[in-house]
């Protein structure tokens, strides 16, 4: 549906969501947001940001809450808008970029991406992985890469209004697969030109990732790459070749052999070949291949060339890896080592390199032994022969190293011949696992690593936590983590989690997210991803404990949510101030008891309308001074109520300050303490009574004191009870010894002790009795809730306190409250239910009536056939007038539509109407109109008044169908008294009455009760929507009156509208319309005001074809800045809702400092009624309604220039 301004239903929901938000609407915080709501969007072409249809706010609302870069290029001009992320990517281009057009943002590129934009815009989504662009985004050109995506977004329509990219700059990865390609390249040209066969094997299943020709020329032309070797060589099954590689690849241990035989399929028959089986590792030191080097050493001569050439290479590719190459002689003790080998034990090239000099020179003294023994087991024949070991070398400078010793022994027999090895250095990589090592260990935030396992529910239904560190259990709240399956620590709650991480698992997908792990209460927020390769099984989860912060925002929430309801259910009138003394809100019960509506108290002086005259300046006096000193206020003054008595108040403010100690606020309580002081006086006459009994009749006191149920009690203002009666003991369960010997503040709630006090003091310094509540502690550790009436003995150190058990009334309070809140909550779910489905009906139906026409009107004009397009232009105009009845009806309902009031005669606009009103309820009914002679005159928007007296004419045609009968109209002079004004809820003071009485059905006391409930209809179903009497409601409520039922059933309504009465003579009110041919203008300047480019062209081209001079501006500050220009102007013409800052009202009241006669019609279809004075405009200021007929416009403008 649209009100009068164009909105749709859905956008009002959007303004609201939009006005709960914040500027702009936005929900999202981040630098960006902040940007966007601080931005000028004046000169953007994508307008102010609550202008914004749904659809853009909702992908703006995704884009700014993602942590991908983003951005959204929308509308004709695709109006730039991007995210924190994407920041980065602009460079020197941000902020400036935000707002400006997609193409002058990135023009270095536009060619490049322009057919990807088009197609975007033509509604179909497009990808590019690593797209080059060349971009000037820091002052220079650079090459780059992108990987994004555009994608076609949708407005409300349905039609493509703008895009969505989401991309990463992929620059640095491109740059760095081509180093690898690169390296990769070199180093398989290196192995290219090795003399002996190489390859490179992947996997468990040793698939070849590459071979050299003298691979090749060893096995004979066959295809390799991608295939495994049982693949690549079936002959070789049965030869150990495929167990040794398997071997290898589990084991981590490399293989060597010496003129290992091998049949393969040669024409010149066996082989003998030199043998490696080296294992690749990857960075995290796991064996991700083989690497195949050997020589084919069938002939001496070749074996001899075939060593020699095989030692030079190793020796390059020892070289190459910096690492050092040794031949030790156990039965020797013996090593010839290279110069890098002897570097490495800190020992001079020409040195000797024996086991014990390096044990006891160069190996530290706490690796000695361990790497003694490890050299042990290889010498040993029933070993591996192998040996592998991690040692520090002490340098002559001090240093340690880090050395990996590699080496296999060969053996004669079971004696051990010699070792053949290398050493590499790992003190880098040692040093770098030593800070990952400590950083995992101390980082507050949990980490563990996590692996999934078979177990009983299926394959990859459980996993291991292989490794966490110590702040993984203290975040999730367990003792131990590490070596625990989820299933063990969580039981029946661990399939979600399996779940979550499964999924990460299966993907490749990284998650970010927040989840309660249930067994320890605990609330997580955890980001987790795949350990790769994927054949792990594992993912890596970091995670840190937010269940604090969760309890901290929950208890606010509650606390605020608390108060709120507090301040609203109390008894007692609670208000608040800012720190100068300006009073904003009262709470309902303000309201209520004092007959005001809101607003009326607000300020610095409203209040003191409620004050006694008597009272009102001493009030004044002492709020002065707290306002001053920041102290309490505390003070007694009198109030009037609703029915004109005068009641004492208790009042009581405190300052509310912030962190820095300021006062933010003050909040205060006024406490009806009339009844107190009579229950005072009361208790004084008691009390006298009481040592009248004393003295005379001590048995009739006993008996009093122990059958009352109310606690009752004697005692002083140092805190101490001298008596109690028996009520305690059954209220409370203390002992009368307990009470007597504890003081009584043990007892009460530490949140009430100082209130208690404050009330004891007061009544300690004025004498006089007081009444308040607090809560008292039982035995059993329950708060009961007391309300006390205290009243002080004549010798000022002792009181008399009754109490009342208020347990059983709070609970019936608070069921009461539960219960209307949902009753509230359930009327409104059905209202905007009703109101969804019913308007939007009706504004289909009017929308299809205008579109029609106006595609009608386009078709015969482009036939250049112009006989009958007045009917279509007639239908449009008709449909639209339609529609802005409709929305001004539901305004009028809602209470915020922006009246027209003119001094009316209410008999004049009856004898108007009486035509139509007859031909509306038809023969069957007789009319009767009876007017008042001398009818004062009233202030009210005539049009709204013909429509609602149309509305009661047609209800009670209905109630009197399909028999008739009698309807009459009268007005009539009204004085109401106090008692009159208070059963119709109006102030006393003169009114005009206008009402309709017909001779229908009648109305019962429950039907009367709902009249005016928006929906409500006693018609059949489809011949009323229920908003009639609604809206007639909010327009007369509106304007200050009221309206009232009298009906009796079978006899008759009576429906009565009591308008307030103006002090003044009626204007000649004409609401027909004539044509723009009788306006005409002589050259007057009207400036025009308005951010909505279609009225403003509008506008323009009514004033100059009348012969105006037209001036523009689209929002507030350029439009003032004209007004204070020296150009004279006529008429300012603007809307109420403006961008910029300042709204219409604001802007007229600001020119009128310097142009005090400028006269101001303000255009507007909606708009609260302070914005145009509270419905009630200066002089020389007047509303038009949009949507507006073109001749109402040039009628109104003529009408306001040619008036003195």
């Amino acid at each position: 549906m649209e009100d009068a301004s164009g909105k749709t239903a859905d956008q009002f929901a959007v303004t609201d969501i939009r006005a709960e938000a914040g500027y702009g609407g936005l929900k999202a915080s981040g630098r960006l947001a902040d940007l966007i709501r601080s931005s000028d969007w004046s000169r953007s072409p994508l307008g102010p940001p609550e202008r914004w249809p749904s659809s853009l706010h909702t992908v703006v609302e995704l884009m700014l809450a993602s942590q991908f870069p983003m951005f959204i290029a929308w509308g004709e001009d695709l109006g730039f808008l991007y995210n924190d992320a994407y920041v980065p990517i602009l460079g020197e281009k941000h902020p400036a970029a935000l707002g400006r057009p997609f193409e002058e943002i990135w023009s270095e590129i536009w060619a490049d991406i322009l057919p990807m934009v088009e197609a975007a815009m033509d509604g179909k989504a497009t990808y590019f992985e690593d797209l080059p662009l060349l971009m000037n985004r820091k002052g220079h050109d650079e090459q780059t890469w992108f990987t994004f995506s555009y994608s076609p977004v949708r407005d409300e329509s349905g039609e493509v209004a703008g895009m969505f990219c989401a991309c990463t700059e992929t620059t640095n990865r491109v740059l760095a697969d081509r180093r690898v390609a690169s390296e990769q390249a070199r180093q398989r040209a290196m192995l290219q030109q090795m003399p002996g066969f190489t390859a490179v094997l992947s996997g468990p299943e040793h698939t070849f990732d590459y071979v050299n020709d003298a691979y090749v020329e060893i096995s004979g032309p066959r295809d390799f790459i991608g295939r495994s070797v049982r693949d690549a060589f079936p002959e070789l099954e049965g030869q150990g070749f495929f167990e040794l590689l398997d071997q290898v690849y589990a084991s981590g241990e490399r293989y060597v052999a010496r003129g290992m035989p091998v049949r393969l399929e040669r024409q010149d028959g066996d082989r003998l070949i030199d043998l490696l089986y080296e294992p690749i590792r990857d960075e995290k030191g796991l064996i991700s291949g083989i690497f195949v080097g050997g020589y084919d050493v069938t002939d001496v001569s070749r074996v001899t060339q075939a060593l020699q050439e095989s030692q030079a290479r190793q020796q390059q590719a020892l070289e190459a890896a910096n690492l050092g190459a040794f031949v030790w002689f156990p039965d020797r003790d013996l090593a010839e080592a290279d110069e890098r080998m002897m570097a490495m034990f800190g020992l001079p090239s020409d040195g000797h390199l024996t086991l014990q000099t390096a044990l006891a020179q160069s190996i530290h003294p706490e690796d000695g032994p361990a790497y003694a023994e490890a050299v042990g087991r290889a010498l040993d024949p029933a070993g591996n022969h192998r040996l592998n070991h991690d040692i520090r070398i002490l340098q002559p400078d001090g240093t340690l190293r880090w050395l990996t010793i590699t080496g296999q022994v060969q053996f004669d027999g079971d004696t051990p011949v010699r070792m053949a090895g290398i050493a590499q250095d790992i003190t880098a990589l040692r040093d770098s696992e030593s800070r990952y090592r400590t950083l995992f260990q101390t980082i507050d935030e949990g980490f563990c690593l996590i692996e999934f396992i078979d177990g009983p529910h299926g394959p990859l239904s459980d996993y291991m936590h292989v490794e966490a560190n110590p702040a993984a259990g203290e975040q999730v709240g367990l003792a131990e983590v590490e070596g625990r399956t989820i299933r063990e620590l969580a039981g029946e709650e661990a399939q979600p989690w399996i779940d979550l991480y499964g999924e990460v698992l299966r993907t490749g997908n990284s998650v970010r997210f927040e989840k309660e792990y249930q067994p320890t209460g605990r609330f997580l927020e955890l980001a987790a991803f795949r350990i790769e390769p994927a054949s792990r099984r594992q993912v890596a989860v970091l995670f840190k404990d937010l269940t604090e912060r969760r309890k901290a925002e929950r208890a606010l929430r509650e606390s605020e949510a608390q108060f709120r309801a507090f301040a609203q259910a109390v008894p007692n009138h609670v208000w608040a101030s800012r720190p100068d003394g300006h009073l904003y809100w009262f709470n309902e019960q303000v309201y209520l008891y004092t007959g005001t509506t809101e607003g009326t108290l607000d300020g610095t002086d409203g209040w003191g309308a409620i004050v006694h005259p008597d009272d009102l300046a001493g009030a004044a006096e002492s709020w002065g001074r707290s306002l001053g000193s920041g102290q309490s206020y505390r003070t007694e003054f009198r109030i009037r109520r609703t029915d004109g008595e005068w009641r004492r108040f208790a009042v009581h403010a405190e300052p509310v300050r912030d962190d820095t100690g300021d006062i933010t606020r003050w909040v205060g309580a006024n406490i009806d303490i009339e009844d107190i002081r009579l229950q005072g006086e009361e208790l004084e006459r008691v009390n006298d009574i009481l040592s009248d009994l004393l003295t005379g009749a001590t048995a009739e006191r006993d008996q009093l004191w122990t059958l009352s149920t109310d606690m009752l009690a004697r005692a002083d203002y140092d805190g101490g009870l001298s008596a109690v009666n028996p009520a305690w003991t059954e209220t409370l369960g203390w002992t009368e010894q307990e009470l007597l010997t504890n003081p009584y503040a043990d007892i009460i709630n530490p949140e009430d002790v100082e209130a208690t006090v404050a009330a004891l003091t007061t009544m300690q310094e004025t004498g006089r009795p007081t009444r308040f509540q607090n809560r008292v502690l039982s035995k059993t550790g329950a708060w009961t809730p007391i309300d006390w009436t205290v009243a002080p003995e004549p010798d000022g150190e002792n009181f008399i306190a009754v109490g009342r058990d208020l347990t059983e009334d709070k609970a019936r309070e608070q069921q009461l409250m539960q219960a209307q809140e949902a009753l509230r909550q359930s009327q409104k779910m059905e209202a905007v239910g009703q109101l969804t489905g019913g308007i939007a009906h009706d504004f289909n139906n009017l929308l299809a009536g205008i579109s029609g026409s106006l595609e009608l009107l386009e078709k015969r004009i482009g036939e250049g056939r112009l006989n009958g397009v007045d009917r279509y232009i007639t239908a449009a105009q008709g449909a639209a007038q339609r529609a802005a009845a409709l929305t001004q009806r539901l305004l009028a309902f809602s209470r915020r539509q922006t009246l027209d009031p003119k001094a009316i005669d209410v008999n004049r606009l009856i004898a108007g109407m009486e035509d139509l009103i007859r031909r509306s309820v038809g023969p069957t009914v007789e009319v009767e109109v009876v007017g008042a002679g001398g009818l004062w005159a009233t202030r009210m928007d005539p049009s709204q008044l013909e429509n609602a007296l149309l509305n009661l004419c047609i209800n009670s045609r209905d109630a009197m169908a399909p028999e008739g009968g009698r309807l009459t109209i009268e007005t009539a002079n009204k004085w109401l008294d106090d008692r009159a004004a208070r059963e119709r809820d109006l102030p006393p003071g003169q009114y005009v009455s206008l009402c309709v009485t017909d001779t229908g059905s009648g109305m019962t006391p429950e039907v009367i009760s709902q009249a005016f409930d928006p929906f409500f209809t006693t018609k059949p179903l489809g011949q009323g929507t229920g908003l009639g009497l609604s809206m007639i409601h909010g327009f007369v409520r509106q304007s200050g009156g009221q309206v009232r039922i009298y009906s009796e059933i079978g006899k008759g309504t009576t429906m009565c509208l009591y308008m307030p009465r103006f002090m003044g003579a009626a204007d000649d009110v004409d609401i027909s319309h004539g044509s723009l041919s009788g306006v005409e203008g002589h050259g007057e300047t009207v400036l025009i005001i308005d951010d909505e480019p279609t009225v403003r062209m509008l506008i323009v081209e009514v004033l100059e074809d009348a012969g105006y001079r037209a001036l523009q501006a689209d929002d507030g500050p350029s439009g003032l800045a004209l007004l204070r220009s020296d150009i004279h102007i006529d008429l300012l013409i603007t809307d109420v809702g403006l961008p910029g800052g300042m709204n219409g009202r604001q802007v007229a009241d600001a020119a009128r400092e310097t142009r005090p006669d400028l006269k101001v019609l303000f255009v507007t279809g909606y708009a609260e009624n302070a914005a145009v004075g509270n419905g009630l405009l200066d002089a020389g200021m007047e509303v038009l309604t949009k949507p507006f007929i073109m001749a109402e416009l040039g009628e109104k403008i003529r009408d306001m220039i040619e008036r003195p």
